[in-house]
């Protein structure tokens, strides 16, 4: 099965250049009048502050989905984050995908079903866990 202890890469964030490129990776562009960050907080009826907060998780959860060798999937504050990305595509493809990650990262929605309900918890699962070795904590319980 995915995410098990034994297939798990240590993930040490430190000398990676992937996480270098993230951190430094500002998804809102200064010139905008109407910045990334601001979007995602007014379509998800958020405060400023918690779209910024989610926007970094969602560079961790990007980190998360190259570097762990196994699938991932997001809390849904980070997938929302995920969404708004996907609909300027140019820039998703093109600048974050291509320069930022230097791989794709596809968006693949659930399917329905209890199947998927429960490849998409253990997917979950996996991701928290990953979460906390990189981190050394839990992730935000409102995100």
């Amino acid at each position: 099965m995915a995410g098990t202890e034994l297939d798990r890469p240590e993930l040490d964030p430190s000398n990676d250049p992937l996480w270098q490129r993230l951190e430094t990776c500002d998804l809102d562009d200064i010139d905008a009048a109407f910045k990334f960050s601001d979007r995602l907080a007014r379509e998800n009826g958020w405060k400023p502050d918690y779209a910024r907060r989610v926007i970094e998780e969602y560079k961790r959860f990007c980190y998360l989905a190259v570097r762990t060798g196994h699938d991932v999937t997001p809390s849904d504050a980070v997938d929302q984050s995920w969404h708004l990305p996907l609909s300027y595509s140019r820039n998703y493809w093109d600048a974050f995908c291509a320069t930022i990650l230097q791989t794709d990262l596809h968006h693949d929605p659930t399917q329905g079903g209890e199947a998927e309900a429960a490849k998409y918890r253990d997917w979950y699962r996996a991701t928290l866990e990953s979460y906390e070795q990189l981190s050394g904590e839990e992730p935000p319980e409102d995100i």
